[in-house]
């Protein structure tokens, strides 16, 4: 019986396969090349090559950053791109202040993140122990403790409309206090008061 030869370079990317991974039966160098080659035969998405230089500094991307939406080589870079969206922004809108608020120059999740770190800084001041999720997915933002009473806080960033009222997001699951973060102050209120 004749031996089948053992495919050195990976059908996907031409790169070598590791020597842990060849065999007969093996046609690509990483689990990363076999889904996306099933994505090409499936019609999921158009083959186009990883971005490998990085946006910021030329430099290149390691292969383990490597993906379909992969601009930065590292955090560093990815810092210095925002800074420089930062910078071009204000060169455009002189006199334009950049703060809670402006959606052009923050994102929702960066502006929720002050949001919260603004709505813990006034709790403690006011005497409460506050904890925060370690993870961003968790059913509250804040927990606080007085009294030995604990209460799950939802911190909204809000803005004042027309003068008068507060407009916010609502939560969408049950809470015991809304922290809604304005520009210079923190309002809380109670879920249906």
């Amino acid at each position: 019986m004749e031996d089948k030869p053992i495919r050195t370079t990976c059908m996907q990317c031409d790169g070598p396969i590791p020597i842990e991974r060849q065999s007969y039966r093996t046609k690509y160098c990483s689990v990363k090349c076999s889904d996306r080659a099933k994505g090409i035969r499936s019609g999921k998405y158009v083959d186009k090559p990883f971005r490998t230089t990085c946006l910021q500094c030329d430099g290149p991307i390691p292969p383990e950053k490597q993906h379909r939406r992969a601009k930065y080589c590292g955090d560093k870079c990815k810092r210095q791109a925002y800074q420089n969206k930062i910078k071009l922004y204000r060169k455009l809108h002189p006199g334009a202040i950049i703060r809670i608020g402006d959606p052009s120059a923050i994102s929702k999740t960066y502006m929720g993140r002050i949001g919260e770190a603004i709505a813990c800084i006034d709790l403690i001041k006011k005497g409460y122990q506050v904890f925060k999720a370690y993870l961003p997915r968790h059913p509250f933002d804040l927990v606080i403790l007085k009294d030995n009473k604990f209460e799950i806080v939802e911190v909204k960033v809000g803005r004042i409309k027309l003068g008068r009222s507060i407009e916010y997001t609502r939560p969408k699951r049950k809470v015991d206090v809304i922290a809604i973060v304005l520009r210079d102050k923190v309002v809380y209120k109670r879920p249906g008061g």
